[in-house]
C-alpha cells in the first residue's frame, strides 16, 4: 500500500504528523488569523518549498488547484460554499490517485475549512479573495524550488 492513500483515522486529525514546521505553523497559526496576516504570509516560502520537495506535487497538480480557486473567487457568493464543498473533494480523489502529497492536502483542507466556517456569505468571500493571494505566493514559491531542484521538470 502506498504512503499516499487517505491517512488512518487513528491518528489526531486523521493525518500523520508534518515533517515540515512551516505546515505545522500554518496550521496552528491560521486557526486564529487571517491569510493575509503578517506571520500567514510569512510562511509562504517555506510552505512552497516543502510541497516542491514532494514528488506527488507537480507543477500541473498545484496550477490546476489554484486555477480552481481563482474559478471559486470568481463565483457568485451563493455558490461559494458549493464550489469550496466540491474543491475539498477533488482534493481527496487527486490523494487517493496519489498526484498531491498529503501535505498539499492537509495545507488545502485546513484552509478550505477556515473560509467555510465563516457564516458570513460575504465575508467568506473575502476570506476566500485572501486565501487566493496567499494561495498564489506559495505557488510562486513552489514553482520556483520545483524549477531548481528537479532541473526544470
Amino acid at each position: 500500500m502506498s504512503k499516499n492513500y487517505p491517512p488512518s483515522n487513528n491518528r489526531p486529525g486523521g493525518y500523520p504528523p508534518p515533517v515540515n514546521e512551516a505546515l505545522n505553523k500554518f496550521c496552528s497559526l491560521i486557526q486564529t488569523r487571517r491569510f493575509i496576516d503578517n506571520d500567514i504570509l510569512s510562511l509562504n516560502e517555506d510552505l512552497g518549498r516543502t510541497l516542491a520537495s514532494k514528488r506527488e506535487d507537480t507543477i500541473t497538480q498545484i496550477n490546476k488547484f489554484y486555477n480552481l480557486v481563482k474559478v471559486a473567487e470568481a463565483t457568485d457568493v451563493a455558490q461559494i460554499q458549493v464550489k469550496l464543498h466540491v474543491l475539498k473533494a477533488q482534493i481527496t480523489y487527486a490523494t487517493a490517485r496519489e498526484t498531491i502529497s498529503l501535505d498539499f492536502k492537509k495545507f488545502f483542507d485546513v484552509s478550505l475549512e477556515k473560509i467555510l466556517k465563516n457564516t458570513n456569505q460575504n465575508e467568506r468571500k473575502e476570506w476566500l479573495k485572501d486565501f487566493a493571494t496567499f494561495f498564489e505566493s506559495v505557488y510562486a514559491y513552489f514553482y520556483f524550488y520545483t524549477k531548481t531542484s528537479r532541473g526544470g521538470n
